[in-house]
């Protein structure tokens, strides 16, 4: 069987694995990490760093009836390539999805709306801002 996992923060390809042994406790079934995407979870970035305060107040006079909040990506980004960078990287996509746009993501005619288009580059000129304050 292969079975893919979503790994929390703080755990392992090992500690998983190894998890997975224990409970499965049949000395017939070998257990191993199989695929070339195995990679740990990112580290967890700091909610109290000067760049999660621009972000946040660049979300709030962009969006301001959003509340921003840290949350978990349960997915691989490419945040991954970056955290040699930083020790903060955060994922935050700056358009509101609508039920229909879920439905497209990573798939045919995927897309975002002219509202959605307009709403990103808004933020971004915000978040530039702010960054140079």
């Amino acid at each position: 069987a292969v079975v893919n996992f979503r790994i929390f923060p703080g755990e392992t390809v090992e500690s998983v694995t190894e998890r997975v042994g224990s409970l499965v406790d049949d000395s017939r079934v070998q257990i191993k990490p199989f695929g070339s995407s195995l990679v740990n979870p990112s580290p967890v970035s700091s909610t109290e760093s000067p760049a999660f305060g621009i972000l946040q107040r660049t979300i709030r006079q962009v969006f301001a009836d959003a509340i921003a909040a840290p949350y978990l990506v349960v997915a691989a980004t490419d945040s991954r390539y970056y955290q040699h960078l930083s020790e903060n990287v955060y994922r935050f996509q700056p358009v509101r999805l609508r039920r229909t746009d879920l439905a497209r993501i990573h798939g045919t005619d995927e897309r975002i709306s002219i509202e959605g288009y307009g709403d990103a580059i808004r933020f971004y000129r915000q978040l530039i801002v702010n960054s140079n304050q």
